[in-house]
């Protein structure tokens, strides 16, 4: 099959037309970057026009590849639209491709899906990694769970559910060895276990209760792709980190083998949202439906949960004062 007659390879053109990057359209397809190079140079050779500007970064679409892309990308949403009618409609049950952080769908929804899926057998889940919110509008994943606001919610419904913070964490062993931090400066004396994803880049700034905030900085770092990784790495007393949630070590600031440090101190609040896109919800009923049962039952939960991880390091900042005797 010719390059021109595949679907996904115009896909790739649109996206990339859009996202100006070969690797972010890679990640909104769920493509390897090989493969979205290879396509778009195929479309090239067979259409006998260079379709980017690569001379410069971002990338950018020539003349002809940007007139290309409108008269593509309608169609392109057709065909998307024809399988999802086709898959919803003329089939028995609605699969939701449902994007979510690793260590999220694998404590909280995985389980609290498949009980969806029990009460409403039309329904069905594909639960994927972690994308980027570009991957709605992509048509790659019915409904994502994000962290942050997206900054362009035209043509999305973004449901708000939760907001919270976590302290910095150590453990004693770390700080016994290395000493303990007095102020975000002090960090750059500490190896930083940090977190990076497709939609999260590493901390570099803390924020007080009084709304200050202090760039840090560190002797060195480990970035790893989820929490649980992070936990592992924080729990072998690697060093310090600033973008562990609190409610993954509830156990261990109960029983002292994890510390909150810099009391005050804390990374940029999460915004805990579910995002879908609005033509979705008015073409599926099932698709809304569920979106407002995970607010109504999903997002209370995870509130709790919440209060209970805020509970949990603050206790154990009020342990450490009476400790040292401030």
């Amino acid at each position: 099959m010719k390059t021109i007659d595949n679907l996904e390879a115009w896909e790739v053109l649109v996206v990339a037309a859009r996202t100006r990057s070969l690797s972010r359209t890679a990640i909104v397809l769920d493509l390897d970057l090989p493969k979205v190079s290879r396509l778009l140079h195929n479309l090239e050779e067979e259409l006998g026009f260079a379709l980017f500007d690569k001379s410069h970064r971002p990338i950018s679409p020539t003349p002809r590849c940007a007139e290309l892309v409108k008269s593509v990308e309608p169609l392109v949403t057709g065909f998307r639209n024809l399988e999802i009618f086709t898959r919803n409609h003329l089939t028995d049950k609605l699969t939701i491709r449902f994007a979510a952080p690793i260590e999220l769908a694998r404590l909280f929804f995985s389980e609290a899906l498949l009980h969806y899926s029990s009460d409403h057998p039309d329904v069905e889940f594909a639960i994927l990694p972690e994308v980027h919110p570009d991957a709605i509008r992509a048509d790659t994943v019915d409904a994502i769970v994000a962290n942050r606001l997206p900054l362009d919610d035209s043509g999305l419904v973004v449901r708000q559910y939760n907001s919270s913070s976590t302290p910095v964490f150590a453990t004693p062993e770390y700080l016994n060895k290395h000493g303990i931090p007095q102020s975000p400066e002090d960090l750059s004396e500490h190896t930083g276990l940090l977190l990076k994803t497709v939609a999260h880049d590493p901390t570099d700034v803390l924020y007080n209760v009084s709304g200050d905030c202090a760039p840090i900085h560190w002797k060195n770092t480990f970035m790893t792709h989820d929490q649980m990784s992070l936990k592992q790495l924080l729990l072998n007393h690697q060093g310090i980190t600033v973008d562990l949630y609190a409610g993954h070590v509830l156990e261990e600031l109960q029983n002292r083998t994890v510390v909150p440090i810099l009391e005050g101190w804390e990374r940029e609040v999460w915004t805990m949202c579910l995002i879908t896109r609005l033509e979705d919800e008015r073409n599926s009923p099932r698709l809304r439906a569920f979106a407002e049962w995970f607010m109504i039952t999903l997002g209370t939960q995870m509130r709790n949960f919440s209060k209970l991880a805020h509970m949990a390091a603050t206790v154990a900042f009020d342990r450490a004062r009476r400790q040292s005797g401030n």
